[in-house]
């Protein structure tokens, strides 16, 4: 029987259009695959997360809405923003200049028990780190931050759309085996992944 898994942090390849231009260097087309949008609502991620789970995901403001609603359409419902991240140095926004990216939580049935049964809530919410020159990079911190939340010893954590693999975590992305999420997750289904 493969594991399934009670915390999964996301950071969906977001597309956007329109607002400003884009440079070669800015646009997520150019880095990573954005086709997804009109299918990814029908992600089964719910065959390999345990009854009672977390779903942390990253959005952007102006994809907040979509992300919400991404979200309940998984299987999750949306509960608050879980971590605030200050990149230090701005990008060009819609109205304002852009500085800030959200994690948000949903929860599917209870929460996971935390350390020792209960769960731990004493964990900042916001976190100022100035931003790599990398596309779409984020700060390995916030996984340090649902660590300590959720000690990888007593839970499953996984990471999609992951970019590298961390320790302690079950990392999948297409940066990493070249897979689509999709195949992964039918992979994992039938214990062909470990």
């Amino acid at each position: 029987m493969t594991k399934k898994f009670d915390i999964v942090l996301m950071d969906p390849p977001w597309e956007y259009k329109g607002g400003f231009v884009f440079t070669e260097t800015s646009s997520a087309r150019n880095h990573y695959s954005v086709d997804w949008a009109t299918k990814f609502n029908n992600l089964p991620l719910t065959d390999i997360v345990k009854d009672d789970s977390l779903l942390f995901m990253w959005a952007t403001a102006p994809k907040m809405g979509e992300a919400i609603s991404l979200m309940e359409e998984l299987g999750w419902t949306y509960k608050t923003i879980a971590f605030v991240w200050e990149k230090v140095r701005t990008n060009p926004g819609y109205y304002t200049l852009s500085s800030t990216e959200y994690v948000l939580v949903g929860k599917r049935g209870k929460i996971p028990g935390g350390k020792g049964g209960v769960p731990v809530r004493n964990i900042r919410q916001f976190l100022q780190e100035k931003r790599t020159n990398k596309h779409s990079e984020k700060p390995e911190e916030i996984q340090n931050r649902i660590e300590a939340m959720f000690d990888p010893q007593q839970f499953d954590l996984l990471e999609i759309f992951a970019r590298r693999q961390r320790a302690d975590w079950t990392c999948a992305g297409n940066e990493i085996d070249g897979l689509d999420i999709f195949d992964w997750i039918e992979k994992w289904k039938n214990g062909e992944i470990k």
